[in-house]
């Protein structure tokens, strides 16, 4: 993968956490918002599969994130996650959109091979 083709991806990603952060204050409880779930409500919500968690602009948003994710161990392997991981590290959000995107990608597999965070 050549630098100008990881440059071109991490911008993409930084373009898509900006935004993601943007949606996250707006739909923020200005009341408090954290809510304990008690465990019993956790073990009994089915699992949904990533494309089905897409209910609006913010999980359409990370699942585009997942997407890339995936889509850049299949062509490059996890030296390409790696490379993107690095350039956006070094840019205006560090280490935070590092964290977000370990998140994002952790499990991202292409069969052989995977990444976890």
């Amino acid at each position: 993968m050549t630098e100008d083709q990881v440059t071109k991806i991490a911008e993409r990603i930084e373009r898509i956490y900006v935004r993601v952060r943007q949606l996250e204050r707006e739909s923020a409880d200005p009341h408090g918002g954290l809510r304990l779930i008690p465990g019993e409500e956790w073990l009994n919500t089915p699992l949904r599969s990533r494309l089905a968690a897409v209910d609006d602009a913010l999980s359409g948003l990370r699942y585009a994130a997942w997407c890339i994710g995936e889509t850049l161990i299949v062509m490059g392997g996890t030296a390409a996650l790696d490379a993107v991981l690095r350039r956006v590290e070094r840019g205006e959000h560090g280490f935070k959109i590092a964290s977000w995107l370990d998140h994002r990608w952790d499990g991202v597999t292409d069969g052989r091979q995977g990444w976890h965070a």
